[in-house]
């Protein structure tokens, strides 16, 4: 028994002395800091130093920007109230403008078909005002032609009575023929009667007259002052003469109608290359074919008024500017 208590007992010991021997060399290990595992705990140590530091200085960073961050967040706060005031404005401002803008966009519009209409209507009335005088040109070339084709008749027989003259002249209404109408001829004068022909060119001279009468009254320009002849004594005259007068009269009478026809349409072509230059003026930023339309009947009307106050030629047939004579009758 004490045997196997002594043996224990030597066993413990040497296993003790063992374990302190491994501690003691596992402690010298580590006592050694260049190699093996004290290196490793002094790298551990200055790894945890560092990443100490390195935490303290972005607690510090971190800090400082959260201050900052705390500031812009006050700032932003402090200016969202600007900001939707500003936000207000702009969004105010933003309709009136585009109220403005439409009511501009409106009122030009109704401008510009207010001066279409208005242009359009000028347009109409200049065409048949073109028209009427056309027509007024064509029947004063007529009375030309019967006219001329009279004086020939008359020319023809030399020995037309003055009485015929007077028949067939005074017809026309007018103060110049009843001029020439008042020369009388004595009974022995008397000859034959004029031609058929004459009489009836004498009576759609007069016909045509009366037509064109309305239309030289309402011409803007005066009227040419009316000559009355005096009356002359009861003494023969001779036919010739007095259709001569008669002829004379007649066509200073047609060249008075021609006169007032030209200073008609010489205002028309005013009026209308002034309305065609404001459609011009006041058209922008309306239809292209309006502008160019207005520009173009500016341009030809200034042509019209250039050619109308051009001097007025010997006779009336030679100035229609529509060349539209017609045939002349047999």
């Amino acid at each position: 028994m004490d045997y196997l208590f002594d043996l224990s007992l030597l066993v413990i010991s040497g296993c003790s002395a063992i374990y302190c021997w491994n501690l003691s060399r596992r402690l010298r290990a580590l006592q050694n800091l260049r190699s093996g595992m004290g290196q490793a705990l002094v790298n551990l140590t200055k790894s945890v130093t560092a990443v100490e530091t390195n935490a303290a200085k972005l607690n510090r960073e971190t800090a400082s920007s959260v201050a900052e961050l705390r500031s812009m967040m006050a700032n932003i706060d402090a200016a969202e109230s600007k900001v939707d005031i500003l936000l207000e404005t702009m969004d105010r401002q933003a309709r009136e403008t585009w109220k403005d803008h439409r009511t501009k966009v409106e009122s030009t519009r109704s401008q510009i078909a207010e001066a279409s209409a208005e242009f359009e209507g000028l347009m109409k009335d200049a065409r048949s005002l073109a028209s009427l005088m056309n027509e007024q040109l064509i029947a004063l070339t007529r009375t030309a032609d019967r006219i001329e084709t009279m004086s020939r008749d008359v020319k023809t027989a030399p020995r037309a009575s003055a009485a015929a003259v007077q028949t067939a002249v005074p017809t026309i209404d007018r103060p110049v023929h009843r001029a020439a109408a008042q020369t009388k001829m004595p009974a022995k004068a008397a000859a034959p009667a004029v031609s058929a022909t004459a009489a009836k060119s004498i009576a759609d001279a007069a016909a045509a007259a009366d037509i064109a009468k309305p239309a030289a009254a309402k011409a803007p320009t005066p009227k040419a002052p009316v000559i009355d002849l005096p009356k002359p004594a009861a003494q023969p005259q001779p036919a010739a003469a007095a259709a001569k007068v008669a002829e004379k009269k007649t066509g200073e009478n047609v060249a008075d109608l021609v006169a007032a026809s030209k200073a008609k349409q010489q205002a028309l072509a005013k009026a209308v290359a002034r309305a065609a230059n404001l459609v011009a003026e006041d058209g922008q930023g309306a239809d292209p074919r309006i502008a160019a339309l207005a520009r173009k009947i500016a341009a030809k009307s200034g042509a019209e008024a250039a050619a109308a106050s051009a001097p007025t030629p010997r006779r009336p047939r030679a100035a229609n500017p529509f060349n539209e004579r017609p045939a002349k009758q047999a």
